[in-house]
């Protein structure tokens, strides 16, 4: 389901559509699911939520200047938090939970907040550069890059399961950055990668829920530049 090669050119396999099994009730997999949509996802989102456990939602409000106060927490937070959107997105998506459906969508609104005007997004450095204690792609280590990945992979399958465009618009202004960031770094050979192969992944679930050609080569791009 995360990924999906129905139309990409030498794919021999491809995944069933996310609505194509049901469990029953009973079974070992649909207690699993169970266990997963009513417990795992909003315990982990109350995590999420906690300022004094892992200041992740906290720190999107600080960037997107809802809020005041220091980043906190875990520099991959954000794409951390981006694959919990993406379990939330499954779960809501199975069970028809609208409520978890208007939850995702004021996520979605708040990381466009945060969102800089020229795509960028990842807290730590966006509070950093505001506070003047940090710039954007001063360390590989960061997982800046990290969390773009992520973001693309969870708006492709949020574009996927809904239809709706507003994590897809974050993604493609996001994606039109790293585009710029690393075209100017294959010119100039300083290469600010990444230690973490997602926004590759990212990057190829674009192409494969836009068909956009761009967001392919940009992935073939970061391979090499890696």
């Amino acid at each position: 389901m995360l990924t999906d090669t129905r139309k990409s050119a030498f794919g021999k396999v491809h995944a069933l559509d996310w609505d194509a099994v049901n469990w029953d009730a009973e079974s070992f997999w649909g207690k699993t699911f169970k266990v997963c949509a009513e417990g795992t996802v909003p315990h982990i989102q109350e995590k999420f939520e906690a300022d004094d456990i892992s200041h992740v939602v906290k720190n999107f409000k600080i960037a997107a200047e809802l809020s005041e106060g220091d980043f906190s927490g875990t520099p991959f937070g954000d794409g951390d938090f981006y694959k919990w959107m993406e379990a939330a997105m499954y779960a809501a998506a199975k069970r028809q939970d609208q409520d978890m459906f208007r939850q995702l969508d004021d996520y979605i609104q708040l990381i466009g907040k945060a969102q800089q005007p020229d795509g960028y997004i990842s807290t730590k450095q966006i509070i950093g550069e505001r506070q003047g204690t940090l710039a954007r792609m001063e360390d590989i280590n960061d997982f800046e890059v990290y969390n773009l990945g992520h973001l693309f992979t969870a708006a492709s399958l949020y574009k996927r399961l809904t239809g709706k465009e507003n994590f897809m618009d974050i993604a493609i202004k996001a994606a039109e950055y790293l585009d710029k960031l690393y075209t100017e770094a294959a010119r100039t050979g300083e290469v600010k990668t990444a230690v973490c192969p997602s926004h590759y992944m990212g990057l190829i679930e674009l192409y494969r829920t836009t068909g956009e050609k761009k967001y392919l080569d940009l992935a073939k791009l970061s391979i090499e530049l890696r």
